[in-house]
């Protein structure tokens, strides 16, 4: 896990959580947005992802759908149920995502660093919206 503090620019304050099992990309990604003034903090693995969201508020997550053996949606319904909007990152298809989840944002890997900012100031412009139901 690794946690970048704001280094100026961009949006101050704006917290994001990036869980991706790729350890290179999840730091490369997270130093990138610490760069443009996000607090960042990255997770690699669902576990910790999850004990990161219960300990801290985020004000949106850039998430990998397979976290190697595990899929990202335990924490994304945790998020959403915490009015956290989230981003998904992935080589699937939009199809291939559960419903309750299929008007979030979904980049496709690999992506382009400027469609994650789009998307971040994106998140903040949605509206809340209900709790996923069991």
């Amino acid at each position: 896990m690794c946690n970048l503090h704001i280094a100026g620019g961009g949006e101050p304050n704006v917290r994001v959580l990036v869980v991706d099992d790729e350890k290179s990309l999840a730091c490369a990604m997270g130093e990138f947005l610490s760069g443009q003034g996000y607090a960042v903090t990255c997770a690699h693995l669902l576990d910790e992802a999850l004990r990161v969201a219960n300990d801290e508020a985020f004000d949106a997550a850039l998430l990998d759908i397979n976290l190697g053996e595990e899929s990202v949606y335990p924490l994304a319904d945790y998020l959403v149920a915490h009015g956290t909007p989230v981003i998904f990152a992935t080589a699937r298809r939009k199809r291939d995502i559960p419903e309750r989840f299929r008007a979030d944002p979904l980049i496709l890997k690999p992506y382009d660093v400027s469609t994650v900012l789009g998307e971040l100031r994106a998140a903040g412009l949605r509206a809340s919206r209900p709790l996923p139901t069991p």
